[in-house]
Order: structure tokens, then C-alpha cells, then sequence
């Protein structure tokens, strides 16, 4: 089973790697959008 401790790790992980994208898409959407 999953412990907290891994649970906590891969959703921080989730969560890095879905700013990062999120940060992707949004600048460029902001550099089409001037």
C-alpha cells in the first residue's frame, strides 16, 4: 500500500510538473496575444 509520505511525494511531483506545463501554455498564449 501507499504510505502518506509517498502519497505527498508524487503529488508534489503532479503538481511541479502541471505548473510547469501551465506555465508553458499560458506564456505562450501571452506572447500570441501582443
Amino acid at each position: 500500500t501507499l504510505t502518506k509520505q509517498r502519497v505527498a511525494e508524487i503529488m508534489g511531483v503532479a503538481i511541479d510538473y502541471i505548473e510547469g506545463l501551465y506555465e508553458k501554455v499560458y506564456l505562450k498564449e501571452k506572447r500570441k496575444a501582443q
